[in-house]
């Protein structure tokens, strides 16, 4: 039992990427490299055309990211993931309309929310290089910091030298005097 179930995601999977690779053949400008890119832009992943090539060839399902990247690239992603052309609903019992409906509100709940998420995603990794900023300038006070008591401390043991000698000069002068 365990085998079929197994062979029947496998089949699933192959044949969502065959259908993924027909839209993306379909939209003739659209290249497995820039649907990775699009996915790093607004996820700040590190996905390669390999990723998109996973997909393509069954090995992995995409995650709902990629649907999410799909779906802007205007891609079909009902299509995609069932062979079914979810937009057309002419001959369509009630039932299956109402079904269909769910699954777009199902799938724009999602769509929704990764929209959020790239945007906190976004607005943290603004927050990032703000901080990684900040830390740099604040290394640069600590420097300019350290250098100064260091500086100071050069000053303060100059200035007891300073003063050992002018002692020492004037007993020199106190001995010369007595000659």
């Amino acid at each position: 039992m365990a085998k079929s179930i197994k062979d029947n995601d496998l089949k699933l999977r192959k044949n969502m990427g065959n259908r993924l690779k027909g839209a993306i053949a379909n939209r003739g400008d659209l290249t497995y490299q820039k649907l990775a890119s699009h996915h790093n832009d607004m996820f700040g992943t590190k996905a390669t055309r390999q990723t998109i090539q996973n997909f393509v060839e069954g090995h992995r399902r995409p995650p709902i990211s990629f649907l999410y990247i799909f779906r802007l690239n205007g891609l079909n992603v009902n299509w995609i993931i069932d062979g079914e052309n979810v937009q057309k609903d002419e001959g369509l019992s009630y039932e299956h309309k109402y079904t269909v409906k769910l699954h777009d509100l199902g799938l724009k709940h999602i769509v929704d929310t990764l929209i959020v998420f790239a945007e906190q995603n976004k607005a943290l990794s603004e927050n990032n290089e703000e901080l990684e900023t900040l830390k740099l300038e604040n290394q640069a006070l600590k420097a300019k910091h350290v250098s100064t008591e260091v500086l100071e401390e050069e000053n303060r043991v100059l200035k007891e030298e300073n003063e050992k000698l002018k002692a020492s000069i004037a007993k020199m002068k106190e001995a010369f005097s007595s000659f």
